[in-house]
């Protein structure tokens, strides 16, 4: 049987160097153990960020008034309703909101004759506009003026119509509705109530 053959050995440092290297150690511990618990350094910090301006939204605009239909029997009632009084000999119609300035003024004057129509205009209105009054059977275009009898201070044009006239029977008689139309004005769709007809034969 063959003998293995012996290992080599690594040379090893002389005595006096391992014993300088053994006393060393203790001294060598802290410190490598310092080395080792040495935290990474701290990345940078970011760049502050950009303000960024505020957004300012568009001023909110109104709503656009909805257009008027084609054939004026389609378009809705205005707002409002009709109330009668008598004010001395004077038999008055007025159309408009509750606790607002009427919109709209049949005044008869028994001793003219005649029935003003009256409408409340744009303050920035001057000299005559065109007033049309339309119903189911008979439209009329008229010339308005300036009233001088206004609704608490509010300006308004008027024009005075006959007593006798037909375009009164055509009003009172309008299936349902009438209308009045002013230059710079909107447009009133009128209910044919009873205080229009009223209005009308007490100047009769």
């Amino acid at each position: 049987m063959k003998a293995n053959p012996s290992r080599p050995r690594l040379p090893q440092p002389p005595r006096p160097a391992r014993v300088a290297l053994a006393a060393m150690m203790p001294a060598l511990i802290p410190v490598m153990l310092v080395a080792g618990c040495a935290t990474a350094p701290a990345p940078p910090a970011p760049p502050p960020a950009t303000p960024v301006a505020a957004t300012q939204r568009p001023a909110q605009r109104p709503a656009p008034r909805a257009p008027e239909p084609q054939d004026w029997r389609d378009a809705p009632i205005s707002p409002g309703e009709w109330r009668w009084a008598r004010e001395g000999d004077t038999s008055v119609a007025r159309f408009g909101e509750q606790g607002q300035t009427p919109r709209l003024v049949l005044r008869c004057s028994r001793a003219a004759g005649q029935i003003t129509v009256t409408m409340v205009s744009p303050p920035t209105a001057t000299g005559p506009l065109t007033m049309i009054l339309i119903t189911s059977t008979l439209t009329r275009q008229l010339t308005a003026t300036p009233e001088s009898a206004a609704e608490a201070g509010i300006a308004m044009f008027g024009v005075a119509i006959a007593a006798r006239d037909p375009l009164l029977d055509a009003i009172a008689f309008s299936r349902g509705r009438w209308r009045i139309e002013l230059e710079e004005a909107h447009p009133l769709t009128l209910p044919n109530w009873p205080p229009v007809v009223r209005v009308i034969e007490d100047c009769r």
